[in-house]
């Protein structure tokens, strides 16, 4: 009788170990297309990605939303990686008037923090790392532009340690 419990507690045991391992080795990015910027990046972050953002313009994508992504969706990625988004500023035809926004200071803050930071102003972000110190590890190190007042959806770089 303990051989046959045992065999199954191994069984089970293996049973779950297969699943676990199978879940980690292939992630697959999610499907952000057509989503409102902060709805997508937040859709990735809980995935395990980080979020580089772009204003394109286009005349069938509504302002703010994800027009493309890269790699697409259902691609396998590994955790940690940076999904593009491509995000609508609205039609090129008049030029998109967008309104005005004060980049904030995100240096010192964490990639993360940073990164909602900047969604949240409806800014487009592109990340950048350079080895430092392990106390830097995941820290904004400096951005670009530094300050001033520009239009939704600029890019703003953030250089990050790591």
């Amino acid at each position: 009788m303990r051989l046959i419990v045992a065999g199954v507690g191994f069984i089970v045991l293996a049973s779950a170990t297969a699943g676990y391992a199978t879940t980690r080795s292939a992630p697959t990015v999610p499907d952000v297309s057509g989503k409102p910027m902060a709805a997508a990046v937040h859709t990735l972050v809980e995935a395990g990605y980080y979020a580089d953002t772009a204003p394109v313009t286009s005349g069938k994508v509504a302002r703010g939303k994800v027009k493309k992504q890269e790699p697409r969706a259902g691609s396998t990625l590994a955790r940690g990686k940076p999904v593009r988004l491509a995000v609508s500023v609205g039609e090129a035809r008049y030029g998109p008037q967008l309104p005005p926004v004060q980049i904030p200071n995100v240096v010192g803050k964490t990639a993360r923090n940073a990164r909602a930071t900047l969604v949240q102003k409806k800014l487009t972000m592109a990340t950048k790392f350079r080895t430092t110190v392990s106390s830097k590890d995941g820290k904004v190190l400096a951005q670009n532009p530094t300050f001033g007042v520009f239009r939704q959806y600029v890019t703003v770089t953030i250089l990050v340690g790591k």
